[in-house]
């Protein structure tokens, strides 16, 4: 399989938007990959299809949004008919013992214990990973809500993907990590701060409601081209430096207002901003549980504004993200345009608590023209970059200083 996080096949050459397009080929999933997905959803709507009469497979997730890598997974959902009301992790069983009757799937599991259960499977014929839930819609409006906003500018699509990738890099999204669907939500917070996003309550303004678990999912596409003119490579490290120096622990990070909100305005209902009269209404009704405060980050879901989508991050995962961000804002602000990828990505493979002072990496003379290149008999020479390392090191632990103390 493809091997995107080995970046010694990467050439950091030319200007940095050159470069973040050589980026993008090699880690993105492939027209051809993405049409050949097709066997895999055809076969999957007729087995299920079969098995419970009126059901229909719908996709959501990265391949919808255009943020899929060659290593990402497929997600997929059953939508049920209406008079199929069992426990959905009975479904998630039944699905399984269905899939193993076929040998095009392979190392299937079902995860019944999950907040939404999932059947996990390999499709041999494209050696593709999918999981598949039989929950509701939710997670498919919201990723035809970041398809539209992905899609508004031409900048958005290729900063997510790097943001995205650097975080892959750094191994802090995944399974029981950081989720991508929640960095992804920092991206486009970040860009509303920069005017090139409206806030998600612009969008829904004066439309007709479209109600998917009690929470309005409407949104009209009527975005106009923003007048920030800033170039990829400003708005790419600009997003650091903006999170490097955010206090997460007070603020909810709320996309559908565009705004920081101090936390302690969701404590009580009677203080909470009269933007979300939804909210207030789902809440005091029992319709929904309260917006999570007790968490290191709190970045509210742009539609269902009592979800919390940094429940998952613990605090030393929480620290780890934030002495990245730091890392990388002193990149951008060290290194010229023209190396700042080769950097970031290069020094972000050295773990976080362990920069050596003796390392089995080297910067090559050639590296300007080739990249950085692996040298596993000599020490580090280039002592420039043995003292950025250091520098780098020592501001990974500033957030213990300015986040969380």
């Amino acid at each position: 399989m493809h091997s995107i996080l080995n970046t010694s096949h990467l050439t950091f050459t030319g200007n940095f938007d050159t470069q973040a397009k050589a980026i993008l080929a090699y880690i993105r999933m492939t027209q051809q990959e993405i049409e050949k997905l097709q066997l895999l959803f055809n076969d999957l709507q007729d087995i299920f299809g079969n098995t419970w009469k009126g059901s229909t497979l719908e996709v959501f997730g990265s391949i919808v949004t255009g943020l899929a890598l060659r290593s990402s997974d497929v997600d997929c959902l059953v939508n049920l008919p209406p008079w199929l009301d069992m426990p959905r992790a009975s479904f998630v069983i039944e699905a399984r013992k269905i899939l193993r009757r076929n040998n095009r799937f392979q190392k299937i599991f079902a995860i019944t214990k999950a907040k939404v259960p999932i059947v996990q499977f390999e499709y041999a014929p494209t050696r593709t990973r999918c999981d598949v839930s039989f929950s509701t819609r939710a997670a498919v409006v919201n990723s035809k809500l970041l398809e539209y906003l992905i899609f508004c500018d031409e900048r958005i699509l290729p900063f997510a993907i790097l943001v995205k990738y650097w975080s892959k890099i750094q191994h802090f999204t995944g399974t029981n990590l950081m989720s991508s669907y929640s960095l992804i939500l920092l991206v486009l917070f970040y860009l509303q701060q920069k005017h090139i996003l409206p806030p998600i309550m612009a969008i829904q303004h004066n439309i007709q409601e479209h109600i998917v678990d009690n929470w309005n999912t409407a949104f009209e596409k009527t975005i106009t081209k923003s007048n920030n003119n800033e170039s990829l490579y400003t708005l790419f490290g600009g997003f650091f430096k903006y999170y490097e120096g955010l206090n997460f622990k007070k603020h909810v990070i709320s996309l559908y207002t565009g705004e920081l909100i101090d936390r302690e305005k969701f404590s009580t209902l009677e203080s909470i901003p009269e933007e979300f009269y939804l909210y207030k209404k789902n809440v005091s009704k029992n319709i929904s549980q309260p917006l999570r405060l007790d968490t290191t980050m709190c970045i509210q879901d742009p539609f269902n504004h009592g979800r919390n989508c940094a429940v998952g991050i613990y605090f030393k995962l929480a620290q780890k993200i934030i002495g990245l961000f730091d890392r990388a804002s002193v990149i951008y602000e060290t290194e010229p345009e023209s190396s700042f990828l080769r950097t970031l990505l290069y020094c972000e493979e050295i773990p976080r608590q362990n920069i050596p002072q003796r390392a089995n990496l080297t910067w090559n003379k050639s590296a300007k023209n080739h990249g950085i290149q692996k040298n596993h008999k000599h020490q580090l020479q280039n002592r420039q970059f043995k003292q950025r390392c250091k520098q780098l090191n020592q501001n990974t632990n500033k957030y213990h200083r300015n986040q969380w103390t």
